[in-house]
């Protein structure tokens, strides 16, 4: 019985079709957030054109071709002669065909030797990225520019001039939703597709405080969930409670009357001259998506928009409190990147920082420090020049 059970077992090799590869590529695609789903696909649709037009085998590719079509992407110009792609968009076509090579291989091959290497670990592909790295490099070309980041103080005063310049119902409306996309945006340090995907119910008081839930993230696709600190702001511009009860308040007088229950509700404002978080919260549906689009008409629509919204939101409300600042340096990852440098600012260590962004990593959390905090602890700062 024993020499059985040892016994290799001999199974019968059977063809794979190309839809039941089609349908596991789709499958694992999930995997990965939402944009680097697209990204992927476009990205692995143009190497396939590629390899047709050359008559190269696709899956699984020969190194040489993979580093070939690499080259071609770094040598492609446009019509006045500057590059067609970018450092990031050929990092992003690496990524997307080892990422497929990956899901279609058909075991373990991470320990095998340079001549048998599966394609992501071939040293043919991963030198001529490094090669193409540094001539990018020396020719100006290089990876796309991390958005800056909007520190504590220019939060405040965005949301104050924000506050200020809203004079009728319709633009208290937007200020109402800005203000807390802004404000919930970074003291949660969030990345834009996780403020639009927030609910009512993802924002609530417990008895230690106020937390939110994201439910879902870039880094999180299974849909665990991580819960955050909501802390009632020391200033009132930037109590992130505040800010969600404010917009609460809309959703709940739209609901009920519609139009004319935001004009009733928004006539009487007053100056926020005080903390309501304390109160009574509004009886609205849990399910209901927090940051419902809001139509040329001022209406209240039922689903929430797209994260590009954050993006413009930022961009508009900086540039209004701030006509200084190049406003094209800045975006919906500003508040997160804000966040993360305004603690390392105040001297807050990596692990508590991680709390909040839900970082997997020190490393990766340091890059905002490197990048944002060059005259943080610094001894040229320091030195008495």
């Amino acid at each position: 019985m024993t020499d059985v059970l040892l016994a290799p077992i001999s199974v019968p090799s059977v063809a794979i079709s190309q839809d039941l590869l089609a349908r596991v590529e789709t499958s694992l695609l999930d995997t990965r957030a939402p944009s680097t789903r697209r990204n992927y696909t476009r990205a692995w649709a143009a190497f396939e054109a590629y390899c047709r037009r050359g008559g190269h085998q696709v899956l699984p590719a020969n190194p040489h071709v993979v580093a070939d079509y690499f080259l071609s992407l770094e040598n492609t110009v446009k019509p006045d002669g500057s590059a067609a792609y970018s450092m990031s968009a050929i990092e992003g076509a690496a990524a997307a065909i080892k990422f497929v090579h990956k899901a279609h291989s058909p075991h373990d091959q991470t320990s095998a030797g340079d001549d048998q290497a599966p394609l992501w670990l071939s040293p043919v592909v991963s030198g001529t990225l490094s090669a193409i790295r540094r001539r990018g490099a020396a020719s100006g070309r290089r990876p796309r520019r991390p958005e800056d980041p909007v520190d504590l103080v220019d939060l405040r005063e965005a949301v104050t001039v924000a506050r200020a310049t809203a004079t009728g119902w319709r633009t208290k409306l937007r200020e109402r939703r800005d203000t807390a996309a802004l404000v919930l945006g970074w003291a949660g340090a969030m990345r834009r597709s996780e403020i639009v995907a927030l609910t009512v119910g993802d924002v609530r008081r417990t008895r230690d405080g106020w937390i939110i839930t994201v439910r879902k993230s870039k880094t999180d696709q299974d849909g665990a969930g991580f819960k955050k600190a909501l802390p009632v702001g020391e200033h009132l511009e930037t109590c992130g409670p505040c800010a969600y009860l404010r917009w609460l308040h809309c959703h709940l007088a739209y609901d009920r009357i519609g139009r004319a229950g935001l004009i009733r509700l928004l006539a009487a404002d007053r100056p926020h001259e005080q903390h309501i978080c304390g109160g009574a919260l509004p009886e609205v549906s849990a399910e209901s998506d927090l940051f419902r689009s809001i139509t040329s008409a001022s209406d209240l629509t039922e689903a929430a928009p797209g994260g590009q919204l954050i993006h413009t939101i930022v961009r508009r409300r900086l540039a209004a409190a701030r006509p200084d600042l190049d406003i094209t340096r800045y975006g919906a990852h500003s508040l997160r990147a804000g966040f993360v440098t305004e603690a390392f600012r105040t001297g807050h260590e990596p692990t508590t920082i991680m709390k909040q962004t839900g970082h997997k990593s020190v490393e990766s959390l340091l890059n905002y420090a490197r990048d944002n905090n060059i005259h943080h602890q610094n001894a040229a700062t320091t030195i008495g020049m």
